[in-house]
């Protein structure tokens, strides 16, 4: 698995889509990060969720279920999307 540093944190492609997942987030297989997604931060991501487009997930959020973040869509902070959103 080939390894980016963007600011001196390790970043690795998800097993599902593609898309980086810096190793201080947390991302579970079952989830999938697009071609062209990033998640970096504390975020997490897990379920069925989907992150795709150009759209980041960053910060201490969590996106889960089956919700999808898309398109250049950026969500930070403390931000809990869930359920079918």
């Amino acid at each position: 698995m080939k390894k980016t540093v963007i600011n001196g944190v390790n970043y690795y492609p998800h097993s599902n889509g593609g898309g980086l997942v810096a190793e201080t987030a947390a991302v579970s297989k079952t989830a999938y990060i697009g071609p062209n997604a990033i998640v970096f931060g504390n975020a997490k991501v897990y379920g069925h969720a989907k992150v795709s487009g150009n759209a980041k997930v960053y910060g201490d959020e969590e996106v889960y279920g089956n919700a999808i973040v898309y398109s250049r869509a950026r969500v930070t902070g403390n931000a809990i999307i869930t359920d079918n959103a």
